[in-house]
């Protein structure tokens, strides 16, 4: 049977409306931005550019609550780069004892096909997470405009402390796609990356970091992705 937008709608609401009392406990202003530059683009599996990348990322939050812009500019032949994407996403996240859940809307417009039908599009996800040792994190996502399936992803994270200022994390994931995009099911992306994360005042920082990527040999292929983030935050 055809997976409905309607029941990732419902999810969102459920969860959201459980926890929204606990979750506004924390009435803090906390604002954060990072930068993201990269030789490639690839998001869950799909080539979205051969090119350099740059991710540029605000967030402001209050509690539980998250308002995250985000704007991705990619190289392009003919040009020195172009406006890619851009999303608007709103999040809520809340504790259940030893679990953290989210949910949260992205709201996508592709500036580069501005006029088009495909010019943007609406997603939503819920997200559950184990903080420990390997920080298993579950995520599902519904693609409610422009796909027609889902997306699934488990991510395991280890961080190793090795002095005060620098934090090693090595990651593992896997994604299965449900004709997300696509005209079958199948694994879409299998990644291992190791990033350094780097703290060189409380609210700085700069991650180094590679990603090997690869997922159906005809339809996903196989990447390597290097990069560095710099993050900037306050509270």
């Amino acid at each position: 049977m055809k997976p409905r937008p309607g029941v990732v709608c419902s999810l969102l609401v459920i969860c959201a409306n459980t926890g929204f009392a606990q979750g506004l406990e924390d009435r803090r202003w906390r604002f954060s931005s990072q930068a993201v530059f990269k030789n490639q683009h690839v998001w869950r599996g799909f080539v979205e550019s051969r090119q350099p990348t740059t991710i540029v990322e605000a967030t402001l939050a209050y509690g539980g609550l998250e308002m995250n812009l985000e704007n991705v500019i990619s190289g392009h032949p003919k040009f020195a780069g172009y406006w890619a994407e851009s999303v608007i996403h709103p999040r809520y996240t809340r504790r259940f004892g030893k679990f953290e859940t989210s949910v949260g809307w992205r709201l996508k417009r592709f500036p580069s096909r501005r006029g088009q039908p495909a010019s943007g599009t609406n997603e939503g996800y819920a997200q559950i997470s184990f903080p420990g040792t390997l920080n298993p994190t579950y995520t599902i996502v519904r693609d409610v405009q422009l796909g027609s399936g889902w997306y699934q992803h488990l991510q395991l994270l280890h961080p190793v402390r090795l002095s005060r200022r620098v934090t090693l994390e090595g990651m593992a994931g896997i994604g299965l796609n449900q004709h997300y995009f696509i005209k079958q099911t199948t694994v879409s992306d299998v990644s291992y990356g190791l990033a350094a994360r780097i703290s060189v005042t409380s609210s700085f920082g700069f991650a180094p970091f590679y990603n090997y990527i690869f997922g159906h040999r005809s339809i996903f292929g196989r990447r390597h992705v290097i990069g560095v983030s710099v993050v900037l935050g306050s509270e």
